[in-house]
């Protein structure tokens, strides 16, 4: 494992090198994104497309921008906005990885949902919360369950149906929500890579990134959760407060999690988002010997494959660069 002094001396380079253009910038990302959240929470179906197509872009776009003003480059809207695009390169569509740990998120949904269902069912069962014995006994007792018979159990033990929901649906979100976020947080420091090496395709670093974590991983995820954990502790603190706030507004899982996240979020991103960012640029720069050694495994282990197909060194080379080359050096 990594010295933890080797992070903390990185991360302090990086947040003197960001300024408090970073503050300003992580500021009003994170009340962007709060607001694209709190919005999703009345329409919760839109979450699966709100995030990649507009949380991603934005958190790529102002980590793109603090890149280009820490290398003294001019930075107009023009091409602060220009970074929303460029996420949907080639190059870097696949910074966060979304749809590879889909199947991940879903066990860890099913998992929390299972766990929270019977936790639940346990503490209404034994304590008979808002009379949810009665409820069971009522529902054995019937001959049939209809649509009209179901709703009028909803309507007539109303209170047990709201409170086991909220105790069934926020835990699970929440825990899917911060395992997915760390995932993601996670694969998002190859946004260093890719603009780092401008040499080689999307397609080899995600091959290489995809590998170096694998390798790396449990060594990584320690580094990581020391350098962050302040980030997931004012997560829970502003989804406690904007649960309890939506809770009051509206007793519904939907309310609570969405005033949850939306403030979770800010306050998180706003406060800890310059040592975030930082954190996550220490990480790459002390793994860039077995990043470095990453690339060269996978590179070689291609040369041997096209090499057996008769393809020559130039022609492997051209390969391995991919046709995104040209694009990415004008862009970088």
């Amino acid at each position: 494992m990594k010295n933890y002094n080797d992070f903390l001396i990185k991360a302090q380079s990086a947040r003197k090198s960001n300024g408090w253009i970073a503050v300003v910038c992580f500021f009003v990302a994170a009340l962007l994104c709060s607001g694209i959240i709190l919005l999703s929470s009345f329409y919760s179906s839109l979450i699966v497309l709100l995030v990649p197509l507009f949380i991603f872009p934005i958190m790529f776009s102002f980590q793109r921008a603090i890149i280009y003003l820490r290398s003294n480059s001019t930075l107009s809207f023009g091409l602060f906005f220009s970074g929303i695009a460029h996420y949907f390169s080639e190059r870097f569509r696949s910074t966060y990885g979304f749809f590879g740990e889909i199947l991940k998120i879903f066990l860890v949904f099913i998992g929390s949902f299972f766990l929270s269902t019977m936790v639940a069912y346990f503490v209404f069962y034994y304590s008979n919360l808002y009379g949810f014995v009665d409820m069971l006994n009522e529902v054995i007792n019937l001959p049939y369950l209809t649509i009209e018979t179901f709703e009028y159990l909803i309507d007539k033990y109303k209170d047990v149906y709201t409170y086991f929901s909220i105790v069934v649906q926020v835990p699970t979100t929440v825990i899917t929500t911060i395992f997915a976020f760390l995932m993601y947080s996670m694969n998002s420091i190859s946004m260093f890579i890719r603009f780092s090496d401008v040499k080689y395709s999307g397609k080899f670093i995600r091959r290489t990134f995809k590998k170096f974590k694998k390798d790396n991983f449990s060594n990584l995820l320690k580094n990581y959760l020391s350098l962050n954990w302040p980030f997931y502790l004012l997560f829970l603190i502003g989804f406690g407060v904007g649960g309890f706030l939506g809770f009051l507004y509206q007793k519904d899982p939907n309310t609570i999690y969405g005033f949850g996240f939306a403030i979770a979020f800010f306050l998180s991103f706003s406060v800890y988002g310059l040592f975030y960012f930082a954190n996550k640029e220490a990480i790459y720069q002390v793994y860039i010997p077995e990043i470095i050694n990453t690339s060269d495994s996978v590179k070689d282990s291609i040369m041997r494959l096209f090499e057996g197909m008769n393809f020559n060194k130039d022609e492997i080379e051209e390969i391995i660069e991919g046709e995104d080359k040209e694009n990415d050096s004008k862009e970088s």
